[in-house]
């Protein structure tokens, strides 16, 4: 499905959103260099697009292992520029601040993402625990200052996360890839999702300790409609992690805000 998209986008070089959906879709299938070219052109075609900036500076960080480069950093400041309440920008710009040792100034941003979940975003829980994770590491007190959050089951093309490592806990495309996807028939599109939630499955039995990973594959599953596929991961990952009551907590509650128990 990657290889058809990317046949009619040299058919149709000039379609910004497309070269962005092509982004999103190699960043699902751990090809960060081609994503970095893809939104690269998605940036060319569409000199204001938010969304193609901060694709790209994910790209870059995904690239780098998790470090967000001072290309990063500019790509995530240009889509600011763009649209302030870019919720992945400011995770990321946050994200940049907590590499850079200013703890106090990355939890500010990740909660101004947090404010900004509406009732369906599942990647909230993982803010809200990152936030909660790096307040205890810097000593900061952040009481009362976190918003609530309601649970609620993630939109159809919601889907797979990228492969570690994971810079961002806000996984799928955006509305702009989802509305380029809309070229696609109901059964390419399915076919892509499955195919990366497979490789991401695939991935997990090479490197199993890796829980976000494991929360990304439950997540997915359920989205898929695969509730079994779901509980068959959590028990999985439970026996992986079975030295590490930390992880299993975290397992344990990810499942608990996906409906599948533990």
């Amino acid at each position: 499905m990657i290889t058809k998209l990317a046949l009619r986008l040299k058919a149709n070089p000039n379609d910004s959103k497309g070269w962005s959906m092509l982004g999103w879709s190699y960043m699902s299938t751990g090809k960060y260099a081609e994503a970095i070219e893809s939104y690269k052109k998605s940036v060319d075609t569409d000199g204001k697009s938010a969304n193609a900036r901060v694709g790209l500076a994910d790209a870059l960080i995904q690239a780098a292992q998790g470090k967000v480069t001072p290309e990063a950093g500019a790509s995530i400041d240009q889509a600011l520029a763009l649209d302030a309440k870019e919720p992945r920008a400011l995770f990321l710009r946050g994200l940049g601040k907590s590499q850079a040792g200013d703890a106090k100034a990355a939890i500010e941003d990740w909660i101004v993402v947090l404010g900004l979940a509406r009732a369906d975003e599942q990647w909230a829980p993982e803010v809200r625990q990152k936030i909660l994770d790096l307040a205890k590491e810097a000593n900061i007190d952040v009481a009362g200052r976190l918003p609530a959050i309601a649970t609620a089951a993630a939109p159809p093309m919601s889907a797979p996360a990228q492969a570690a490592p994971a810079a961002t806990p806000l996984p799928g495309p955006s509305a702009a890839e989802v509305a380029a996807a809309q070229g696609m028939s109901e059964t390419d599109r399915m076919a892509m999702v499955k195919g990366m939630v497979e490789r991401l499955a695939a991935k997990l039995e090479a490197s199993p300790r890796n829980a976000d990973g494991w929360v990304q594959l439950m997540r997915s599953r359920k989205v898929l409609g695969d509730v079994d596929g779901a509980k068959a991961a959590l028990k999985k990952s439970l026996g992986v992690f079975a030295d590490s009551p930390a992880d299993q907590d975290k397992l344990k509650a990810a499942a608990g805000d996906l409906g599948l128990g533990s």
